[in-house]
Parts: C-alpha cells; sequence; structure tokens
C-alpha cells in the first residue's frame, strides 16, 4: 500500500513523453502538458490521474491536487486507513483476462477474521475495538509486502490479495496470523484469528475465488477458529473423507452461523439478566440498594457469610415524613428522601452498604466497624441532614431530622433478633425526642 500522494509531471521538464511516461510511478499523478500531448496522455491515464493544460493558473493546479487527495481518501476505510471494501472488489474485478494460451497470471486472497470479536466491543466498549483494530491494520501493512493490496472489507474482517502462488500466499497467511495473536493490544487485550486462503490458475474468475476464500474462512471458523486454512486444503480434507465438498461447505456453513446465533443469545441473555439483576438490586428512588437486595444479602452475612470482625448496623428514619408529604406534595417527599439518602451514601465507605428498609426507613451496615466508631458515622450522617434543607421540585426548600438505632452484632445473634434489637433502638430515639442517635 502506497501513501497515494500525487505528483505533479510537467511535460516541459522531460525531453519527450516517453521520458515522461517513465517517471510515473505507483502513486497518482496530475500531468501538465501542451494541447499537442492530450489525446496521448489521456490515453494513459490511470484511476485517479489527472490532467491540466500547460499554462494554467497555478491556483487550478493547487485546486486539482486537493480534489485528488479527496478522492484517493474515498477509498481508504477511515478507522484502520487500509483500502475500503469497494477499492479491494475494484482489485478483484481488474484481474488480468486470460492470454493468448488461456491462461490468467496466478492471484491469491487471503482473509482474517478476528474471532469472537464482537466479545471485545462488549466487554471493553467500541472505543477499545477500534484500537484493536487499528493496531492489526498496522501489523497487516508491516507484514504484507509493499504490493500486496490490503483492504478492510467488513467490520473486523481483512483481506489481502496478491500476486503469488499458493505457497507465497500461505506462508504470508501464517505470519499474519502470527501477527494478530502474539502480541497483546489495547488493555492488555489478546485476540486470535481465523485465515483463509485461495488460489486461483486458469479459469477461475475473481468473484469465484472469493468465493473459494470465503467457503475456506467458514471451514476455519467450524473446525474450532484460531486457524490457517487454504481452499485447497479443505476441498481435500473433503474428498478423503468421502464427503461431497459441497455438502461439507454447507455443513460448515451451518455450524459457523449456528454458533453465532447461540453466541448472540447467551451474550443478550446474559446482559438482559445483569441489567433485570441491576434494576431488581436497586432502589429506583433513592439510588440505594432494594429492600430485595437487602433481604438476600443480610441473610447472607448474618448467616453462613458472617466475617470474623465485627458488625455495626443502624436503622434510621427520616422524623415527621409523613408531615412533608402532607404540607409539600408526594413529589417533594420524593426529593427529599432521595436527598436524604445521598447523604448517606456520601459518609460511608466503599466496603460499607446502604439500602432501602421500606418507606423513609433506610439501614446502613457498617463492616469491620466497632459500636463506639459506628455512633460516630451515624451521628456524623445525623448532623449533615439537619445541617441544610432539601429543595423540593418547585423550589421550596424543606428541613429535615432523622433518628437512628445502631447496634453492634453479637456474636451468637441471628439475622431476626439482630434486626428486632435495631427497630428497638430507633423507637428509643423516636420517643426520646427524635433527631438522636441511639445505641
Amino acid at each position: 500500500m502506497t501513501d497515494e500522494r500525487p505528483r505533479v509531471l510537467r511535460s516541459a521538464e522531460f525531453a519527450s513523453l516517453e521520458e515522461l511516461r517513465a517517471a510515473v510511478g505507483d502513486d497518482p499523478a496530475l500531468f501538465v502538458v501542451p494541447i499537442a500531448d492530450l489525446p496521448a496522455v489521456l490515453a494513459g491515464l490511470r484511476r485517479g490521474d489527472d490532467l491540466v493544460l500547460e499554462g494554467a493558473d497555478e491556483a487550478l493546479i493547487r485546486h486539482r491536487l486537493e480534489r485528488m487527495v479527496a478522492l484517493a481518501d474515498v477509498d481508504r476505510d477511515a478507522l484502520t486507513g487500509l483500502w475500503n471494501r469497494m477499492h479491494f472488489l475494484r482489485c478483484l474485478a481488474a484481474w488480468p483476462p486470460a492470454t493468448v494460451e488461456g491462461q490468467r497470471p496466478v492471484r491469491s486472497v487471503i482473509l482474517l477474521d478476528l474471532d469472537r470479536f464482537k466479545e471485545v466491543n462488549d466487554t471493553w466498549g467500541h472505543p477499545v475495538g477500534d484500537e484493536v483494530l487499528q493496531e492489526l491494520g498496522r501489523r497487516m501493512l508491516v507484514t504484507a509486502p509493499p504490493d500486496a493490496v490490503c483492504a478492510r472489507i467488513g467490520g473486523e474482517v481483512l483481506a489481502v490479495l496478491l500476486h503469488v502462488g499458493r505457497e507465497a500466499a500461505m506462508d504470508l497467511a501464517r505470519r499474519l496470523h502470527a501477527a494478530t495473536r502474539d502480541r497483546p493490544y489495547a488493555q492488555q487485550i489478546r485476540v486470535t484469528a481465523s485465515v483463509a486462503v485461495a488460489t486461483a490458475g486458469t479459469d477461475t474468475s475473481a468473484q469465484g475465488l472469493l468465493r473459494m476464500c470465503d467457503e475456506a474462512m467458514y471451514a476455519a471458523k467450524a473446525q474450532g477458529r484460531d486457524r490457517v486454512l487454504h481452499h485447497a486444503d479443505v476441498r481435500r480434507q473433503a474428498l478423503e473423507a468421502d464427503v461431497d465438498p459441497q455438502i461439507q461447505g454447507f455443513e460448515n456453513l451451518t455450524r459457523v452461523i449456528a454458533d453465532r446465533v447461540a453466541d448472540l443469545l447467551a451474550r443478550r441473555g446474559r446482559r438482559l439478566f445483569e441489567q433485570v439483576q441491576a434494576q431488581a438490586d436497586v432502589d429506583a428512588l433513592t439510588g440505594l440498594y432494594s429492600r430485595r437486595y437487602l433481604d438476600r444479602r443480610w441473610a447472607f452475612e448474618l448467616g453462613e457469610g458472617r466475617p470474623e470482625g465485627p458488625i455495626t448496623a443502624a436503622l434510621l428514619d427520616i422524623d415527621h415524613f409523613g408531615q412533608v408529604n402532607k404540607s409539600h406534595g408526594w413529589p417533594t417527599g420524593d426529593a427529599v428522601l432521595a436527598g436524604v439518602a445521598g447523604r448517606v451514601r456520601d459518609e460511608v465507605r466503599t466496603t460499607d452498604w446502604a439500602a432501602r428498609y421500606g418507606g423513609e426507613e433506610l439501614l446502613v451496615v457498617l463492616h469491620e466497624t466497632e459500636l463506639e466508631a459506628g455512633l460516630l458515622v451515624l451521628e456524623r450522617i445525623r448532623a449533615r441532614v439537619a445541617a441544610a434543607p432539601f429543595a423540593g421540585p418547585t423550589g421550596v426548600q424543606v428541613p429535615v431530622t432523622l433518628s437512628a438505632g445502631v447496634a453492634q452484632l453479637a456474636d451468637a445473634e441471628d439475622a431476626e433478633a439482630f434486626k428486632q434489637r435495631l427497630a428497638d433502638r430507633l423507637l428509643e430515639a423516636k420517643n426520646e425526642g427524635r433527631n438522636r442517635v441511639v445505641g
């Protein structure tokens, strides 16, 4: 792959048209020629070339050069910088016709398809997936010979088109396979690839060559991925197994499609389950854990999953919360409850957890915490809630306080007894005048 920067070739700088033609390289060229040479130069123009007549204004020449660069970019894949699918197919279709003897120059196509690439996008996100593809494109350009047409022909599928026979094509395919998988990419991600090769000789059309490569790719995927297969070897395997190659090709196709569908359903099902689980475990209003999550984790941590260190917990209740709803309406009450939950969440560690117990009651669990330290945490929460009012949807400022009952889990205490002790301490806080912490 060249950089395809257009060159300006001025006829006046060459002794003859033959010398001018000899100076033309692989890159596009803008010819500046006299009108007398116009027919001869036009006859030899390639796709991407352009010309202007001698005496043209330099502004016009710059405009033509910019236009040539823009047209060249149309043939590039924006992500990888490789050729795009349309350019690759044009090169494939431009395969020289048969010679007088009926022979075509030998040409090989290599397809490289990253295995299970959707998992990379689903796990790390599309920006990281794009980084993987960009790096893969660079590795392909470093590995392939300069005269090869390297392209991205779709998604995670890259292709190489070159004038070599089977052995040289397989050698390059193995080196591309190794370059793909032997070093990690962004985020230390490792990927594998299935690589298919097809080589054409006499009486094989360009599209036929591509179909052969597709068949080899399905065989590589069906045989377990992460391998290099030549179309001729795929046919030989089928014949040695006394299986019609067309039947074997159909079985490979259906096996790959079935595997992709199963993988897609599994990943989408897992994502859906995770979303449902997250929605069930988080209270929509407060952002704290839900009562469903509370019951499940409470039973585990105070049962078979009881830690060795001390656990202190607190049951919190917003004082006179019913009056907030009556005076200001349910939307304001919801805003106050969400605001209180936010201040509670800000005051607990990541190793602790808080949940909505029910209504305006919240539960806080502090791991590795003795009662005295827990009382300090809850007093800090109480003071922060009382320190500033909460804004309702209409802008009204609502001051509230909360009461809390705190206790440390006893050695032989079960989950229900501990919960009841917290409720008793909370009731004491309410009876003693509210806006206080009792432990």
